[in-house]
C-alpha cells in the first residue's frame, strides 16, 4: 500500500470516529449520508452531503483502500484514490432516490451520452449512472432508480497524474469506460483498488507478482467498452511498452496506437486490441474488449528481441486521436 501511496494511485483511510480521512478524499458518515465529502490532495469540497433514500443504515468501514457505508436499500463505496471515486450501487427492491447537494458554488451539466453529468467550477469531476432518470435543481442532482438494478459513480479529474488517467475522465463522458484497476506487488503480496462503472461490472485480481498480473473482468455490456490497468513499474518488471504483453483469455491482444484504439471503440469493432503507456513511476494498459460476459486479462513481461515498433505513445497524442474519433462519432449520430 506505500508503494502505491508513492506512485500516487491509493492508499488507506484513516478513521476517527464518524470521520474519514485520506490522502485524495475525505468525509463524515452520518447515519448512512456522506457529508462534507472533500477531494483530491488540496481537499477542495465537493458535496455538502450525499444521501439515499430510504437507505436503512446496517453497517460502515474500511477495506484497504475503500470505505463502505452499507444500507438495506444500497452500498456507498469511497476510494481514497487519485480520482477520489464514489461508487453507490443498488441493491435492495423498491425506488430509491440518491441526491447529491453540491458544495456552494458548484454546478451540474448534462455530459456525454445522456447518462452523464459534469461538475464543474471547481472540482472537475463526472458524475456516470446507469439504470436511473437524473434531474438537477440548482445545486441538487437527484437520480431516481426505479428498477431492480442501479448505480452512480463520481469521479475527480486527478490532479496528480497525466495521460491514460486523465483520459478516463473524457471517455467515461462517452459512456466508452468499462472500469478500472491499480494493483501494486511488493514483498510477495499485492494491493488493488479497482471500480467498474456500471452495476454489473467487476474487476478483480486472480493472481499478481512481478512481472505478470491476471484479472477477471465481468460484465453484462452489449458493446465493446475500455478498461484501464494501471500498476508501478517494479509491479510491471519492466519500463518498457515493447517487453508487456496483453492477453485476452489467453491470446495475445493486438497492440496498437492511440488512434487505431479510439477508432475499434467507436465503430464497435469485434477485435480485441490494447494500448501501453509508461509515465514516470508506473504503467498504464488500455485495453479493449469487444464482447462481454466473463474474460480473464493477463499482462506480463516478455523478452523483447527487437525494439517494438509501438513503444507507447504520448498522453498528448492520446488524448488528441481519441477526442477526434469520439467527435467524429458524435457528429454522425447527430
Amino acid at each position: 500500500m506505500n508503494r502505491a501511496q508513492e506512485c500516487n494511485m491509493f492508499g488507506q483511510f484513516t478513521v476517527t470516529g464518524n470521520s474519514y480521512s485520506g490522502s485524495f478524499v475525505s468525509f463524515s458518515a452520518d447515519n448512512g449520508s456522506l457529508r462534507d465529502y472533500s477531494v483530491g490532495l488540496s481537499k477542495s469540497a465537493l458535496f455538502t452531503k450525499v444521501s439515499a433514500e430510504p437507505f436503512g443504515l446496517q453497517s460502515s468501514g474500511t477495506s484497504g483502500a475503500v470505505a463502505q457505508v452499507n444500507g438495506s436499500s444500497g452500498r456507498f463505496m469511497v476510494h481514497n484514490n487519485a480520482a477520489s471515486m464514489l461508487h453507490f450501487m443498488k441493491t435492495g427492491q423498491g425506488n430509491v432516490t440518491l441526491n447529491f447537494q453540491l458544495s456552494p458554488g458548484l454546478a451540474a451539466t448534462p455530459a456525454g451520452n445522456g447518462s452523464c453529468l459534469r461538475i464543474g467550477a471547481g472540482p472537475e469531476a463526472v458524475l456516470v449512472y446507469s439504470d436511473g432518470e437524473a434531474t438537477t435543481k440548482g445545486s441538487l442532482v437527484t437520480i431516481i432508480f426505479a428498477g431492480a438494478s442501479g448505480s452512480a459513480t463520481v469521479r475527480v479529474s486527478p490532479s496528480t497524474v497525466q495521460g491514460m488517467r486523465l483520459q478516463v475522465q473524457q471517455l467515461m463522458q462517452e459512456g466508452a469506460m468499462g472500469g478500472e484497476m491499480d494493483v501494486v506487488v511488493s514483498g510477495g503480496a499485492h494491493a488493488e483498488d479497482s471500480q467498474g462503472f456500471s452495476h454489473s461490472t467487476n474487476m478483480a485480481v486472480r493472481s499478481a507478482g512481478t512481472g505478470k498480473i491476471s484479472l477477471t473482468v465481468k460484465a453484462e455490456y452489449s458493446e465493446g467498452k475500455l478498461f484501464r490497468v494501471g500498476m508501478d513499474r517494479t509491479t510491471a518488471g519492466t519500463g518498457s511498452a515493447g517487453e508487456l504483453r496483453v492477453m485476452l483469455d489467453g491470446k495475445a491482444m493486438k497492440k496498437v496506437g492511440a488512434g487505431e484504439l479510439a477508432r475499434l471503440r467507436t465503430e464497435r469493432s469485434g477485435e480485441a486490441a490494447c494500448a501501453v503507456e509508461f509515465q514516470n513511476m508506473e504503467c498504464n494498459v488500455m485495453a479493449y474488449i469487444p464482447h462481454f460476459s466473463e474474460h480473464v486479462l493477463t499482462i506480463e513481461k516478455v523478452d523483447s528481441q527487437q525494439p517494438s515498433s509501438l513503444p507507447g505513445f504520448e498522453a498528448a497524442a492520446f488524448l488528441l486521436a481519441a477526442s477526434a474519433c469520439l467527435m467524429a462519432a458524435s457528429a454522425r449520430r447527430r
